[in-house]
């Protein structure tokens, strides 16, 4: 019985790891994930792509040495990493991620568990738009998957699966500090309180003399130096 308890022992990392690899904030990408062929079947003849980037970037993940190929996918929330005997794997919900792009972009990427607009908490990257000593501004990403339809009628054609890229939200560091998530920032005024609180009417004052809009990261920046200011 122990000799079959020390054989399962071994095998049982082997079994598991074309299946499942996580890879979490160390200083090798060495613990148990998925691979992100599962999905391709699901998404078959979809026309468009789910990618930021469609094609792999060389990004720096965390303290690793070792430059990875990454590419993010937007419909799935998942950032995938392309091994090098060509294999895509998916980074673990389950640990947090820095991923700085080195293709002379300078763009900064982070896994971050935020407040979605339905209320309930999540956990996707963010590109880093703005940072200083008092916040930090995100920008989230969307491309939604659209299935296929069938013809309606004679006046109505059928409709192919495709891709097709949704709205873009900031998020910002909880500007109370009372909170790790981060808050979607509205993209109308009249929803302005529950992130500005009791100083909502002096944003709004600021915002209209200012004639700044809440959907624009320079405008943001702007705002939120006056926040922080007072």
């Amino acid at each position: 019985m122990r000799k079959l308890l020390i054989t399962m022992s071994f095998l049982l990392p082997i079994l598991t790891f074309g299946q499942l690899q996580n890879f979490g904030r160390h200083s090798s990408l060495n613990e148990l994930s998925f691979a992100s062929d599962r999905l391709e079947k699901s998404y078959a003849n979809a026309s468009g792509t789910r990618y930021l980037n469609k094609e792999f970037i060389p990004a720096k993940i965390n303290a690793l040495k070792d430059i990875k190929m990454v590419r993010f996918n937007a419909v799935e929330n998942t950032i995938e990493v392309k091994q090098k005997d060509e294999r895509i794997m998916t980074l673990s919900d389950d640990y947090s991620y820095i991923v700085e792009l080195k293709d002379g972009s300078n763009r900064i990427y982070e896994t971050l568990p935020y407040i979605n607009e339905f209320g309930h908490t999540a956990n996707t990257f963010f590109e880093q738009q703005y940072a200083d000593s008092n916040c930090i501004l995100y920008l989230k990403e969307t491309i939604k998957f659209v299935p296929e339809s069938a013809a309606g009628n004679s006046f109505v054609d059928a409709t192919p699966a495709r891709f097709i890229k949704g709205k873009s939200d900031f998020y910002v560091t909880n500007l109370e500090g009372t909170s790790s998530k981060l808050a979607l920032i509205p993209k109308k005024k009249k929803k302005m309180k529950k992130l500005f609180k009791d100083r909502t009417d002096e944003v709004s004052k600021f915002m209209k003399k200012e004639n700044l809009s809440l959907d624009n990261k320079g405008d943001l920046v702007k705002i939120l130096n006056f926040y922080f200011a007072k």
